[in-house]
């Protein structure tokens, strides 16, 4: 499952660290801030720089095509860690298209089905109303 996860750090300017880069390239993002090419990080960086290691972390989940460069659904974790005698913070992205996807399809013909049985027990209503009064 390592392929479904890619693992960030990002230092207080809002620049890559350190990446696994097992979903994305990062290495643009070395010299160009993350921070504010993904919408929903560059709206909560204000808060993951007041974080401490100590508080919990911040989870998101089923975020849809949150950049460019992630087409799909993802969960999201957000931290802050202790790493070489500093602060960082820690981004994992859980890459959970192909589920997320699987359900919405689940959901649609599940959805599909209870409205044709609606319409099953109405017509059935309407023959038994029928044949009670004939």
């Amino acid at each position: 499952m390592a392929h479904l996860c890619q693992i960030i750090l990002i230092d207080a300017d809002g620049y890559v660290s350190e990446s696994c880069d097992s979903l994305f390239d990062t290495s643009a993002f070395y010299h160009t801030k993350i921070s504010t090419s993904v919408a929903l990080l560059e709206s909560l960086f204000p808060i993951l720089l007041e974080l401490s290691p100590s508080d919990p972390k911040l989870e998101f989940s089923k975020v849809e095509e949150p950049a460019p460069f992630l087409k799909g659904y993802y969960d999201f974790s957000f931290s802050k860690v202790q790493y070489n005698e500093g602060e960082l913070i820690l981004w994992t992205i859980y890459d959970f298209t192909r589920l997320y996807k699987e359900f919405l399809e689940y959901q649609q013909k599940r959805n599909e089905i209870n409205i044709e049985k609606e319409y099953l027990e109405k017509d059935y209503e309407r023959l038994r109303q029928t044949l009670s009064s004939s």
